[in-house]
């Protein structure tokens, strides 16, 4: 059975993933800007050397090629869920067959873990994405972290998700008004105000111009709390040590 249709705060959970592939496919043309310098070497391997750029050149543009065909499956919404999610499923395979040590073949298998979710195997995305963690990718790890913890909180396994999400926290390596929204969200589902409370807090106290702090002013107001006042916006050119 495919899962329900995206809530808001998952679709806006969803532009930072985008966001994090966006950076991951600079990330790739910038090293192949880079140039290197290594001096007093004879003809033969430089040939060599400029033979195996050229090849590494075109495996990278092939594999974010391929990746392109897993993003653009998983976000056709003309399809039936059932029918993207099965293709993407099927793109992903082929791109982590063909690059299995590479940051597409990782994110490769990211998709592959949301599809298969959407398609109910639980188990197998859980799987998946516990494997792109493991295997430490700058690009990957993060967004699969966040992922896994949604997944969790699904499923109303709320103390695996939020500790997921204090390890996503404490590492910086992904958007800190997300990450505190929905540790307050899991909080709440999982019954606990008073985290929840410290999780919303947090978003409007330290990230005032987020996205996610009406949606948190909004749960604080639905649970009877109160709401903190953020600190003042600093003027430009003040100087902070004035009084």
């Amino acid at each position: 059975m495919a899962r329900a249709r995206l809530t808001r705060s998952e679709l806006k959970s969803q532009d930072e993933i985008t966001s994090t592939i966006q950076t991951f496919g600079e990330q790739v043309v910038a090293r192949k800007k880079e140039i290197m310098t290594w001096g007093g070497v004879v003809l033969v391997l430089l040939v060599i050397f400029y033979g195996w750029r050229a090849y590494a050149a075109g495996r990278t543009a092939e594999a974010q090629r391929q990746l392109g065909t897993v993003i653009t499956a998983y976000r056709d919404t003309t399809k039936p869920d059932t029918e993207r999610f099965e293709r993407t499923i099927s793109e992903a395979q082929k791109t982590m067959g063909a690059y299995p040590s590479s940051s597409a073949g990782s994110m490769a298998q990211y998709f592959l873990a949301l599809a298969q979710d959407g398609l109910g195997d639980k188990a197998n995305a859980v799987k998946n994405l516990e494997e792109v963690i493991g295997r430490g990718d700058v690009a990957t790890k993060p967004v699969a972290q966040f992922a896994l913890a949604g997944m969790y909180k699904a499923s109303g396994e709320y103390d695996k998700a939020i500790d997921i999400l204090k390890q996503l926290d404490s590492s910086g390596e992904y958007s800190k008004s997300i990450v505190a929204y929905e540790l307050g969200a899991t909080a709440e589902a999982g019954g606990r105000p008073d985290q929840a409370q410290t999780f919303y807090s947090k978003v409007i106290t330290d990230s005032p111009d987020s996205p996610f702090r009406a949606d948190a002013e909004s749960a604080l107001k639905r649970m009877g709390l109160p709401i903190p006042t953020p600190p003042p916006t600093p003027v430009p050119g003040a100087d902070p040590a004035a009084k």
